[in-house]
């Protein structure tokens, strides 16, 4: 009995002990505001470069209609054309699958699409304007597809959760020639 008192005794102590280290190892310096992904100064997070592709998209002849005109509908077909891979299969009983490579990067493109279309639709923003901003960004995403690595940029945007955050994310990256 003196034996099973002394064995939860010692590991109620040990218990007590390991306590004691998490608590003093969580009062290290913490981060002000962790989530805030806008930065104050000038330099760029993110550089990614211009292997010489045609940000344009003058060859594609034939891709579907946007309501911010025909330089962001043909951008945004050569981004999906360049993220979306559709596997078909000859299987009759399976149906064809979707891949989206870098898929944080393709979905922030879809959900800053869509900020843009209703930000314009309710006349809050100029046609002009959003069609400038979306098209930096579709191109920022398009150079990002043949760029090795982007875990980074794809936590950020991850994190990212209101159209504003992804804009902002998408500002901090800088193209090199």
């Amino acid at each position: 009995m003196k034996i099973i008192i002394l064995l939860l005794t010692l590991i109620i102590a040990d218990f007590t002990v390991k306590a004691q280290s998490i608590v003093l190892a969580d009062n290290s310096p913490r981060k002000e505001n962790p989530r805030n992904i806008s930065r104050t100064d000038k330099a760029p997070l993110f550089v990614f470069n211009n292997y010489g592709i045609d940000l344009r998209h003058e060859d594609l002849k034939e891709y579907p209609q946007h309501v911010l005109g025909d330089q962001v509908a043909r951008k945004m077909y050569a981004t999906q054309k360049v993220y979306v891979r559709k596997h078909s299969t000859d299987i009759s009983f399976m149906e064809n699958t979707v891949e989206i490579y870098k898929p944080a990067i393709y979905n922030s493109i879809l959900k800053l699409d869509n900020y843009f279309k209703k930000a314009v639709r309710r006349q809050e923003m100029d046609t002009q304007k959003a069609c400038d901003e979306l098209s930096e960004c579709l191109d920022i995403a398009y150079l990002a597809y043949y760029e090795e690595k982007t875990e980074e940029l794809e936590k950020t945007l991850k994190k990212a959760k209101s159209p504003e955050e992804l804009l902002a994310v998408f500002h901090s990256i800088s193209i090199k020639e």
